[in-house]
């Protein structure tokens, strides 16, 4: 762990009552492409491919629009439920933490179980093709906009809106940067 990330984790004093997660895609540009089997080759490096190229997906569990608490990147074709447990290990335990506000990607029931016993409610609507639907307080869903406007934030930044770096630790060194700027 680096000293920009150990700077960045201990930004959030205040007693943490929701959790706002999603994903957003970062695309790569060329020169970072050429990244060498010394430093694990493209899958280390959490460089996927997509449509558009090669892409990636940055992963954020926000306090509010301003205030990260999460951050971790996966190659894009990764699900987003599939990042959710190292997003999750990267919260601080805070017994206020009541309510958890996610979009229709992270619909499992493994999420729902998770979140359940650990006493926080989930609000996450239920995917169209499920067969037992889940009831949420729509009025807190609309609040996930909050992880929306902290990932417009971020983008503003031309580094962080398209990836130059070839190492996955240099652009998340930057990531943390840019979020601790934007806390204040």
């Amino acid at each position: 762990m680096g000293a920009l990330e150990k700077r960045f984790q201990s930004l959030d004093a205040k007693p943490l009552r929701r959790l706002f997660i999603d994903s957003t895609v970062v695309k790569v540009h060329q020169q970072a492409l050429c990244v060498s089997k010394k430093s694990g080759g493209q899958a280390k490096q959490a460089l996927g491919r997509s449509c558009g190229g090669l892409t990636i997906k940055l992963h954020a569990a926000c306090a509010d629009e301003r205030v990260a608490i999460s951050l971790c990147m996966s190659a894009v074709q990764n699900h987003d439920t599939t990042a959710f447990s190292t997003v999750w290990k990267g919260v601080p335990k805070s017994r206020y933490l009541n309510t958890a506000v996610m979009d229709k990607a992270y619909d499992c029931d493994e999420i729902r179980k998770f979140l359940e016993y650990q006493g926080i409610e989930a609000v996450i609507p239920p995917k169209s093709n499920r067969k037992m639907l889940f009831p949420y307080d729509k009025t807190k869903y609309r609040m996930r906009q909050k992880v929306e406007q902290f990932f417009y934030r971020i983008k503003e930044f031309r580094r962080i809106a398209t990836r130059y770096d070839k190492l996955a630790r240099t652009f998340m060194a930057f990531v943390h940067l840019v979020c601790a700027w934007i806390a204040f």
